[in-house]
């Protein structure tokens, strides 16, 4: 069985595991649901409807963990940027076009130029 294939099928196991085969008419269509699909659907939705506050919960204790680290980081950002510009005034100076001699950058900008330069 080829790759596609193979993720078809999982998606085609996947809808039938959720009740997709079951919800698809009634979800497609602007028809009221049958008797039975509106139980189905209230017993299927009592699962996540009951596992969602705790997803939730779970969320916002993540945001706050990421915002306490958003105001650790910032004080450690404000320290690092001297040297951030130190190491970049270093990288600027040693360069090696910066040890060339000037002969040589000349030369480079003499073959750099144009033969005819224009007005």
């Amino acid at each position: 069985m080829n790759k596609p294939r193979q993720v078809l099928e999982e998606q085609r196991r996947q809808r039938k595991s959720w009740g997709y085969d079951l919800y698809n008419p009634v979800v497609s269509s602007n028809c009221p649901p049958a008797e039975d699909a509106t139980c189905v659907a209230k017993k299927f939705s009592e699962e996540p409807a009951a596992h969602l506050p705790i997803l939730e919960e779970k969320f916002a204790a993540v945001d706050v963990e990421i915002e306490k680290l958003k105001k650790q980081r910032e004080p450690l950002q404000k320290e690092a940027a001297p040297h951030r510009t130190k190491l970049a005034a270093c990288d600027t100076m040693l360069t090696p076009i910066r040890r060339l001699p000037y002969e040589i950058l000349r030369e480079i900008a003499h073959y750099a130029m144009p033969e005819y330069p224009s007005p």
